[in-house]
């Protein structure tokens, strides 16, 4: 079951593209040569289409019928983003949310993420859990996560991300180093190396593990885009720790609307014996309106890098107060602020690994795209 639900919340996608709001998405596994649902996500907006609540229930084989698992609701801020995000866990006996987590957002001026809190609830309080601080340089490019855990009624030293950029503030490459308690040192963990195709999107991301004092490759992700610049391909390689070679191990396939919204995604396994791709799982995704003629016509919004670690670069054609919407894979408005100009930066740092969009609101005009948060 944990493994059903980490799978979807990495990979369920969403957007609001000309009111287009996703009202939920269905995943199924694929057991004994069939597809069996498995996890159903429902989601509410307001009024300003900000998510506001969702919820997610598992298929019960026995009933076959959906139970509730959990929900988060959001709390926004005057500045119209989150900034709190209250989740809670179905009780069966009780039947009834009860608390689980809640995460406090903090924002520096330029309305970037400073510090963020998370807490689990214990004994009937909130008890700290964890803590992530993130600086940045004079441009806006995030150049360090600091990550501590509550322990001992402290914040213990947990782990450092240090980020290197390029002239185009592009992140090329993050460093993450684990506190040592024996030696009250900071250790080499793991290293991310990124490749950019000409659109400016992570074609290659290469991840090293830190072994025997020195970086070994351990593993290779790479993205395949169509035409359009649309995400149609992800697969994970490992680097076989005898031959040293590549060998295939997940890869998930993308279906795209038009407008480059997620129709369906499809996640295989491969399998070493039969040298063959076999199915895991797979999402559909509802929306709230059919699309529209509308969705096809072609913008003049670029962004990049695609995929990204820590900052989206917008260039968008004749703009002037630009009106900026992060939607995460759950559907929710996650972020919101305001931009003058055809060029700007939109930090999404703090954002877990996954699948997002920004949607951009100018005038009547409103353009949207997909990224990749890695």
């Amino acid at each position: 079951m944990k493994r059903t639900l980490y799978l979807l919340f990495t990979i369920i996608l969403t957007s609001s593209v000309y009111s287009q709001n996703l009202k939920s998405v269905k995943t199924e596994s694929w057991r004994n040569n069939n597809w069996v649902n498995s996890t159903y996500v429902i989601k509410n907006y307001n009024k300003n289409n900000n998510i506001i609540d969702d919820l997610v229930q598992l298929w019960d084989l026995n009933s076959n019928t959906w139970k509730n698992f959990n929900s988060a609701n959001y709390e926004y801020n005057t500045n119209n983003v989150v900034d709190k995000m209250i989740t809670k866990s179905w009780n069966n006996a009780s039947n009834l949310f009860v608390f689980f987590q809640r995460s406090s957002f903090n924002y520096n001026n330029e309305k970037r993420i400073d510090v963020a809190i998370h807490e689990r609830w214990i004994n009937n309080t909130w008890e700290n859990s964890v803590k992530v601080n993130s600086t940045y340089d004079s441009k806006g490019n995030i150049i360090s996560n600091f990550i501590q855990m509550w322990s001992q009624n402290t914040w213990k030293d947990s782990q450092f991300d240090d980020y290197s950029n390029n002239s185009d503030g592009l992140v090329t490459q993050i460093t993450r180093q684990k506190w040592n308690n024996s030696s009250s040192k900071w250790e080499n963990f793991s290293q991310s190396t990124y490749t950019y195709n000409s659109s400016k999107k992570v074609s290659i991301e290469t991840m090293n593990l830190w072994e025997n004092n020195k970086w070994i490759e351990r593993g290779v992700y790479t993205n395949s885009y169509d035409t359009n610049g649309f995400l149609t391909n992800h697969l994970r390689q490992d680097r076989d720790r005898t031959t040293a070679a590549l060998v295939n191990e997940e890869q998930t396939t993308y279906t795209n609307n038009p407008n480059g919204t997620v129709k369906q995604n499809l996640t295989e396994i491969w399998d070493n014996s039969s040298k063959s791709w076999g199915n895991s799982f797979r999402s559909t995704f509802e929306y709230d309106k059919n699309l529209g003629i509308a969705d096809l016509i072609k913008s003049q919004l670029k962004i990049f890098p695609n995929p990204t670690t820590d900052f989206i670069n917008v260039h968008l054609e004749g703009a002037n107060d630009t009106k900026v919407s992060i939607i995460d894979a759950l559907g929710k408005v996650i972020h919101k602020e305001n931009f003058v100009g055809n060029d700007f930066s939109v930090n999404v740092m703090n954002l877990n690994k996954n699948v997002y969009f920004i949607k951009l609101e100018n005038g009547e005009k409103v353009q949207v795209k997909k990224f990749i948060k890695n």
